[in-house]
């Protein structure tokens, strides 16, 4: 009679661990996918806010650059206390205001006018890139919305913020 139970008893054991694995395999693909859908959904938000944002500035933006007004100071305020990177540039790709910038470095600042983004914004486009930021050290996403005054594009507005959180 002992030798009946051993089977059954390890037949059960095996159906066990069968369950067991096929318990933790479908953990892990549920996991795996909730994880990336709410990535993602995370990521569209990231870039959607950016690009309201950026719309924002550059309505704020428009009769400031129109007057010839300092740009650096009202750019550093309304970045003041946020992550939000914002970034102001002429028509001939020269930075015309940097919140992570001091205003001394602005005219050392390299051309923008080839930057993916910005050469969206110039097209009259919404740009977004997403690339490590020398500057800050860190990878970023970038959206840039044009400034238009008359059907022109007068400048464009950079709004960029760290993606360390929502790393796709």
């Amino acid at each position: 009679m002992t030798a009946v139970s051993f089977p059954r008893l390890g037949f059960a054991k095996r159906l066990l661990v069968l369950y067991g694995i096929t318990f933790i395999l479908v953990l892990l693909v549920a996991d795996w996918t909730l994880s990336h859908v709410l990535q993602k959904r995370e990521w569209a938000h990231l870039q959607s806010s950016l690009s309201r944002q950026a719309s924002l500035i550059s309505d704020i933006a428009l009769p400031l650059l129109q007057q010839g007004s300092p740009l650096q100071s009202r750019i550093k305020l309304l970045a003041e206390g946020t992550d939000l990177r914002i970034t102001l540039i002429g028509p001939k790709g020269t930075i015309l205001a940097d919140s992570s910038e001091p205003d001394q470095a602005l005219a050392g600042m390299d051309n923008h006018a080839t930057r993916p983004e910005f050469a969206a914004a110039f097209r009259k486009e919404t740009g977004i890139s997403t690339r490590y930021s020398m500057t800050l050290k860190t990878k970023m996403l970038y959206v840039a919305v044009p400034i238009l005054a008359e059907g022109q594009v007068i400048g464009a507005v950079r709004t960029a913020m760290p993606i360390t959180r929502v790393d796709v």
